[in-house]
């Protein structure tokens, strides 16, 4: 019987973690100002995951939108305007999927374009992850030298940087909170028609599809192609089908609108993650938080100190932002164009102007 490799488990569980940092800011945030049930919305992202690295084979991602999370937040959405956004947002996706659209999309979308968008979401991820350091900055500043020595030295560095954080968290007063262990169920609940033709449900979907399509869609099947190419099983179609159905089931189950995402997949394998064992694991532990311990599970996370996600969100940051050095020097104009623009405004825009560009000059120079 050949051994178990606990080197190599203990460098999946680290990449599983990888991604905490982009995910439960929101995750909490959406559960507590917007009042959705935490087995829902747990249960619901568990089960993805686990589905999406059973189905891709690799550390696929599965974040919250941040788009319309930060939407829904902003204007405190209810439960049922975010259920009928995540549908809407599920059947757009299919419709997109079912008519081509998608595939025509990569198609004919540049290369230096999908580099840009990866390069400035990096950048806007490692800044993001500033801000929460500077919110503790001496542990900040320890946990960042710490886990830049680990990541040199090959060690599961999210995953010793989550029990130093925490006992940081204890060092300093922070509250250990009563978990109680029960047995909890997602609630079926359809929204209402009214929460279809809201304007602040339609608005969430408006805003996040763009987002969906550049970073989600275009970015993730580009890096996922890069960094496993012999997987052939992550294209813009396959995306499009999974998120669709997911969000669709989300809506229905009091979960949020949910996607894959290129700065998860980068922050998975930044720290360690290589097969579908890292995003099984996060699965399975976030469906147990949902099912056995509720809402005590949600108070259990929110010790996390700042310090912590912001460092897994800096370096997850500047792995993608290192797509960069992918580009070719012809290239190079339009990949900072679409950065800059990414980071500056959104995605969207940045792809819309980075097409545009690098037709004109390739039109000018033929």
């Amino acid at each position: 019987m050949k051994p178990i490799n606990l080197r190599f488990l203990f460098s999946e569980a680290s990449g599983a973690l990888g991604d905490l940092g982009t995910f439960l800011p929101l995750v909490i945030g959406i559960i507590t100002i917007n009042e959705l049930s935490s087995t829902g919305v747990f249960t619901l992202f568990g089960l993805f995951y686990t589905f999406s690295g059973m189905f891709y084979r690799i550390p696929m991602a599965v974040q919250p939108m941040k788009a319309a999370s930060a939407y829904a937040l902003s204007y405190q959405l209810t439960p049922g305007e975010i259920a009928a956004a995540s549908i809407l947002i599920g059947i757009i996706l299919l419709l997109l999927w079912s008519t081509g659209a998608v595939k025509w999309l990569i198609r004919y979308t540049p290369r230096s374009v999908s580099i840009g968008i990866q390069a400035g979401l990096g950048i806007s991820l490692a800044l993001l992850g500033l801000r929460f350091i500077l919110k503790q900055p001496l542990a900040g500043i320890i946990l960042l030298a710490i886990v830049f020595i680990l990541l040199r030295k090959n060690l599961p560095a999210a995953f010793i940087a989550l029990i130093l954080g925490i006992l940081m968290g204890y060092a300093t007063g922070a509250r250990i909170p009563q978990v109680v262990i029960g047995f909890y169920l997602p609630e079926i609940g359809f929204p209402g028609i009214t929460d279809f033709f809201s304007i602040s449900a339609l608005s969430m979907v408006l805003i996040q599809i763009p987002f969906t399509l550049t970073n989600a869609i275009i970015a993730t099947s580009s890096l996922s192609g890069k960094l496993f190419p012999e997987n052939k099983k992550v294209t813009a179609g396959n995306l499009s089908i999974t998120m669709g159905i997911a969000n669709i089931f989300s809506g229905s189950l009091g979960g949020i609108p949910m996607c894959h995402g290129s700065g998860g997949v980068a922050a998975h394998y930044k720290f360690g993650a290589r097969t579908a064992i890292a995003p099984v694991m996060l699965g399975t532990l976030f469906i147990f938080i949902g099912i056995f311990l509720g809402e005590s599970g949600l108070e259990m996370l929110k010790i996390l100190p700042a310090a912590v996600i912001g460092c897994l969100l800096f370096y997850s940051g500047i792995e993608l932002a290192g797509t960069f050095k992918d580009a070719k020097k012809d290239e190079t104009k339009v990949v900072l164009l679409v950065a800059a623009m990414s980071i500056a405004i959104n995605p969207a825009l940045g792809f819309i102007l980075g097409v545009l560009i690098d037709h004109i000059i390739r039109h000018r120079y033929k």
